[in-house]
């Protein structure tokens, strides 16, 4: 735990630091993942319960960490549910169950770090495949992220992983994606990439 939370570029919100110590990081997800797709309702619907929306968020989380053959922590990556998307929805929606049709459906990747030694030896890469893995697997239609536009090198890094990054600021519509009436909106001096 301690050494995933050192890689300095994955900012972890306390309550997936909590989570991972306690093994409920992606419970809803690897419970899907043994019983199928379907079961993922199920787990949202459990983890959201009786829950703030933030606080059943780490169930639904992805966590994956990169360990070398010592078992050196080099690479984190944490995927999550689109929350400043769903909290907006709730806010606007008269039916919560809507609303919260994007955690069930949309994955953002919050952060991808490698240890500054072990750059360039493919780390990065083999947690971007396993993130896709996992979502395709899951059947989400989107996955996305973003990165700031003083990182040029990280165009070529998410095209390479099969991602198209959008231009500066522009933002991403899932009208165009999913059908939904929504989407997320792009900042200036950041890029949103998706898949």
């Amino acid at each position: 735990m301690a050494a995933l939370l050192k890689l300095a570029d994955v900012e972890l919100d306390a309550r997936y630091g909590q989570a991972i110590e306690a093994s409920s990081i992606s419970a809803a997800l690897r419970t899907a993942l043994d019983s199928g797709p379907e079961a993922l309702m199920e787990g949202a619907v459990a983890a959201l319960a009786g829950a703030s929306f933030a606080d059943g968020m780490p169930p639904l989380a992805l966590a994956l960490v990169a360990e070398d053959s010592t078992a050196r922590v080099v690479g984190a990556l944490v995927a999550h549910p689109p929350a400043p998307l769903i909290s907006r929805l709730l806010q606007q929606s008269a039916n919560p169950g809507e609303a919260l049709l994007p955690a069930i459906a949309i994955a953002k990747i919050g952060g991808l770090a490698v240890e500054e030694t072990a750059r360039g030896a493919g780390w990065g890469t083999q947690l971007l495949k396993r993130a896709v893995q996992v979502y395709q697997q899951l059947q989400f239609p989107l996955l996305y992220g973003q990165f700031s536009t003083d990182s040029a090198h990280m165009e070529y890094f998410y095209r390479a992983g099969g991602f198209t990054p959008l231009a500066d600021g522009e933002g991403l519509s899932m009208a165009e994606r999913l059908g939904l009436p929504y989407g997320v909106e792009g900042v200036v001096g950041e890029r949103l990439f998706f898949r």
